[in-house]
């Protein structure tokens, strides 16, 4: 009789095998996705300071400009109070950024 039942603990080693494989599996997806969104964002992060640095340094040039165009975006000049001026990163993907700026 032990010898019958011997085969019926495979089953349930297979399936808690396949189980615990599968949860490691996705997690390392959502691990991976997680650091994608992550480094994408990072990067439109630089991209939006850069044209705000760019930006700045051009206001002094071109004092009376409202808008300026890159090949990533456009930033928007504002003037917010008498002593600052806000700048405002739009890029090609949507994602903005601001920086207050005072005014020389």
């Amino acid at each position: 009789m032990n010898r019958r039942y011997k085969g019926g603990f495979v089953l349930p080693i297979v399936l808690v095998t396949l189980i615990i494989t599968q949860i490691i599996v996705f997690s390392i997806i959502r691990i991976y996705e997680n650091q994608m969104e992550s480094y994408l964002l990072l990067i439109d992060h630089y991209q939006a300071q850069t044209l705000l640095s760019l930006s700045e340094a051009h206001l002094k040039e071109l004092p009376q400009t409202k808008q300026i165009q890159y090949n990533l975006g456009q930033v928007e000049v504002t003037k917010s109070d008498k002593t600052s001026i806000e700048l405002t990163s739009t890029l090609n993907s949507g994602y903005q950024e601001s920086k207050m700026v005072p005014k020389d």
